[in-house]
């Protein structure tokens, strides 16, 4: 496990900054906490906060609860006077910077699951070798086949089912959140 886990990270931290890398397990553990808004109530929201504009002005909205932090970011903006021009150029920037971030993560993660069964195939030779250097010992032979074939195991496990599907749901996450950006 440690050759796999160790040599895995070690070949991805090679690749990508520090700061990256630990920020995208940062990103991922908001993908199991990730709650979707869902866009019907987002658009009631809005639909709302105009009728609220409409009667009050723009300056009503200053009061307004606004629980999605994308929206109430766009509302400072209005509120404060700036022109739909900025506003829509600074929201840009930040669906932007979203998009970016949350695809580092993904990288990151696809980048463990693509090393992880290669390790996997490493830690197996380093236990072919210490099997095939005690062959006059046959009560060696067993755990050093047995470190062979784990450590192909744990690579392809932790590809295929940890690292690999992770990726994966944060794309799709990412997807939902640009899309539910979209909407305001």
């Amino acid at each position: 496990f440690l050759i796999v886990m160790g040599g895995t990270m070690m070949a991805v931290l090679v690749k990508f900054p520090l700061a990256h890398f630990l920020s995208a397990f940062k990103v991922a553990l908001k993908a199991f906490v990730h709650k979707s808004e869902d866009p019907a109530d987002l658009i009631r929201e809005g639909v709302a906060l105009a009728n609220v504009a409409r009667k009050e002005g723009v300056l009503g909205l200053e009061n307004q609860e606004i629980n999605n932090r994308f929206l109430r970011r766009g509302i400072n903006f209005c509120v404060d006077g700036h022109e739909p021009e900025f506003v829509r150029s600074m929201l840009n920037k930040d669906i932007d910077l979203t998009i970016e971030r949350h695809e580092r993560g993904q990288a990151i993660f696809k980048a463990i699951g693509d090393v992880a069964p290669a390790m996997g195939m490493i830690g197996t030779l380093i236990g072919l070798v210490q099997m095939l250097g005690s062959l006059d010992d046959p009560s060696s032979i067993g755990p050093a086949m047995a470190v062979a074939l784990l450590t192909t195991f744990y690579g392809a496990v932790l590809a295929n089912m940890v690292f690999n599907p992770l990726a994966s749901k944060l794309e799709r996450n990412a997807q939902i959140e640009a899309t539910v950006s979209q909407i305001y």
